[in-house]
């Protein structure tokens, strides 16, 4: 048999394969997925590819909502923070080329970038461990949201700010960072980084469909963005020259795959560039990081995993790769009110074999599982809170949806919605501590409020409560709500969830969700003007409009 007979051959008995595990695992994949989108409404497009074919492709729910438009597998997506890989990728194009050392200060690229007295580096920015913090969680930047401004704009938001920790030291989620490498990618090329992109990424990989963000611009098959507030919304304006090197690109599944691949054939980057971007690299204290650049590196059970999720508003995706299994999983959504993450990780294990959904037929006496009920302040500075309802403990983050904890035994926890986390808790010397496994990371948290020793709440009237009721306005551009659902009063800020807020008198208010507390100011005639919340150490006084 000659080489080519034996090579179609291979190539034929390969395809058979695959073929048999699509068809096995098409029904589990179509269950798991359907349940997870709702037919008349926002949906999104999930794809799964073994060993570079794809086994599995399908569109689910609405692009656009209004006009009834059915969601297609080539819809164009806004990814969010996926683009971070585009711009790694740039960084260390650019390296390969000796126009960058990962080691190098960025005051070499970026001289006039205040020092802060520490020596921050590009390895610094690629791995989330500078210390500098996230311009999109500032206040300052609520109210420019919308304008299309210059990156150095941007980075005068948080370029004066202190850092959070000493460069090195740990990891903490920064856009600021990968706002700060798309200039460097600038300063470097001579070119724009979109154009950049272009010219070295896009072009050479055939992404026939992958694009800098435009609001202007007609985009055939551009999928309708979507929002949750008080039911659904039309995402708001985000101009794509805020998110910039951080999350501003556009794609459709199948343009994501080829990029994956064209990584994996080595056409955009040198073998050893591409370890480097995936690679767990480690804090100054020898403690991985869980991240590479431009991706998460993390494991399903005992398979590594590389991925990474994008938010942006009216948009959630994620992308996860098995690659011991060369598997890859997308789940693009045209609504920031999903949860792409926990889909992707289910098809993964369904993908492999290995799901092992917690089943527990486990049984917690009450009084023991209420000694776990309180607030936790974790490593990643994230309080969660545990609650005791309808005889079942449930875990939720500030503005997140809560979650139930199957019990395994009188300590420890299973997420119901999770494939692979889990919550332990300890008591010793009056202090109780939770530890939260979440695949390969571990973060403990100790209870910082139980309870118990939350303020005792009061109820008013509703003719009180409806005073409070109404818009308040922070900046011209920053605004929230107060509503009134009974009995209760509810804070919304603009595409976020509700909170709720409760009185201990007829001023002052605190919330459970979230640590903050709120005193409201009335005129002479007892009708309410203002309120000045305090949170995290800030103070924010809000005008109630007229």
């Amino acid at each position: 048999m000659n080489y080519f007979t034996r090579k179609s051959l291979i190539i034929v008995l390969l395809s058979s394969v695959l073929t048999t595990v699509a068809q096995n695992l098409n029904p589990e994949i179509e269950t798991t997925a359907n349940d997870f989108f709702k037919a008349n409404e926002p949906g999104g497009v999930v794809l799964l590819s073994k060993q570079n074919q794809i086994i599995y492709k399908k569109a689910f729910g609405l692009a656009n909502v209004e006009l009834e438009v059915p969601m297609k597998t080539n819809m164009v997506f806004e990814i969010g923070s996926l683009t971070k890989q585009f711009t790694a990728v740039a960084i260390l194009q650019l390296r390969e080329k000796n126009k960058i050392n990962l080691n190098d200060p960025i005051t070499k690229y970026l001289p006039d970038y205040p020092k802060q007295g520490e020596q921050i580096t590009i390895h610094h920015l690629l791995t989330h461990s500078s210390g500098i913090p996230n311009y999109t969680n500032m206040p300052g930047w609520y109210s420019i949201w919308r304008q299309d401004t210059h990156l150095t704009k941007i980075i005068d938001l948080f370029k004066n700010e202190p850092l959070d920790f000493n460069p090195g030291e740990q990891f903490s989620y920064t856009n600021s960072g990968y706002v700060l490498l798309g200039l460097i990618i600038e300063k470097v090329s001579g070119m724009k980084y979109e154009e950049y992109l272009y010219q070295n990424i896009i072009k050479p990989a055939g992404l026939s469909n992958t694009l800098f963000g435009s609001r202007d611009k007609i985009i055939k098959n551009r999928a309708h963005g979507y929002q949750i507030k008080e039911g659904l919304i039309n995402a708001e304006y985000l101009s794509f020259s805020q998110p910039h090197a951080a999350g501003a690109l556009m794609t459709t599944v199948d343009d994501f795959i080829k990029w994956e691949n064209a990584l994996k054939n080595h056409s955009l980057l040198s073998a050893e560039s591409l370890k480097l971007a995936t690679t767990n690299h480690k804090a100054n204290n020898g403690k991985p990081l869980n991240y590479g650049y431009g991706w998460m590196i993390n494991q399903i059970y005992d398979s590594p995993t590389v991925e990474h999720g994008g938010g942006i508003f009216g948009f959630s995706s994620y992308a996860l790769q098995l690659p011991e299994q060369d598997i890859s999983i997308l789940v693009f959504t045209n609504s920031n009110s999903f949860n792409p993450a926990a889909l992707a990780t289910k098809l993964a294990t369904l993908a492999t074999g290995k799901i092992k959904i917690p089943k527990t037929s486990a049984i917690v006496n009450p009084e023991t599982a209420k000694k776990w009920v309180g607030h936790y302040k974790f490593e990643d500075q994230l309080t969660r809170t545990i609650t005791y309802e309808n005889m079942a403990l449930y875990s939720q983050l500030p503005g997140g949806t809560k979650t139930k904890l199957l019990p395994l035994s009188d300590t420890e926890f299973a997420f119901e919605a999770s494939t692979d986390a889990s919550m332990r808790f300890e008591e010793k010397n009056n202090t109780v501590t939770a530890y939260l496994r979440n695949r390969i990371q571990v973060m403990s948290g100790n209870r910082i409020i139980p309870e118990e020793q939350t303020p005792e709440a009061i109820k008013l009237t509703s003719d009180l409560l409806q005073n409070y009721v109404g818009g308040y306005t922070i900046t011209p551009n920053l605004t929230f709500t107060i509503s009134l659902e009974d009995q209760q009063l509810f804070l919304q800020f603009p595409g976020q969830p509700k909170i709720e807020i409760f009185a201990t008198d007829e001023s002052n208010f605190f919330a459970k969700l979230v640590d903050a507390k709120f005193k409201f100011e009335k005129n002479q005639s007892q009708k309410v003007i203002s309120v000045t919340i305090k949170q995290n150490g800030q103070t924010i006084i809000a005008n109630k409009n007229d």
